[in-house]
């Protein structure tokens, strides 16, 4: 027999490109822009500022989904379903990771407890774009960076400041 709980909260990633003071203020110290809440959309695509460690911050706290015990089987497996409607109807501008506890009480009265977690994200991946000057004069060389993550935080590309850029009319900007 086996108890199980299943939390949910939500999952804020924001990822910031490397600079020089990192190290010492934290990824994205620079940061000195507001953020465009009152943008169509903003809230979906935009870029939010970090959160800085002397705010206090503190997201929502977990919510249980579910609880209960469950019989064992024979493989040493149980299957729990996890209902995300609830949250998805409630929280759709969010991402969730659903944390799931299981405790086992062996024959020898040990109680083993295990855990994981399931991220269930909006989107399959972020691409981050950015620029190394805020404004550039016409016919400047701008130079690009670009990084392709997927939600599970784990980096699949990263493109130098060089790159081959297109417009919609199909015209190309070639990188150095």
């Amino acid at each position: 027999k086996v108890h199980y709980k299943v939390e949910r909260t939500k999952k804020d990633s924001r990822w910031y490109p490397i600079a020089r003071w990192d190290w010492l203020y934290s990824p994205g110290y620079w940061w000195f822009a507001p953020e465009y809440q009152w943008y169509p959309g903003f809230n979906r695509w935009g870029c939010m500022a970090p959160i800085r460690p002397w705010w206090n911050w503190s997201p929502d706290p977990p919510e249980i989904v579910v609880e209960g015990d469950a019989a064992i089987g024979e493989d040493g497996t149980f299957l729990v379903d996890i209902d995300t409607a609830a949250a998805l109807a409630s929280h759709s501008d969010s991402d969730h990771n659903y944390n799931i506890t299981a405790e086992v009480v062996d024959k020898s009265r040990r109680t083993i407890i295990g855990n994981g977690s399931v991220l269930v994200a909006r989107d399959p991946f972020k691409v981050f774009t950015w620029t190394d000057r805020g404004h550039y004069q016409t016919g400047d060389a701008v130079n690009v960076g670009a990084r392709l993550e997927p939600s599970c935080s784990q980096p699949r590309f990263s493109c130098p400041p060089a790159a081959s850029l297109r417009d919609q009319s199909g015209s190309g900007w070639q990188g150095h």
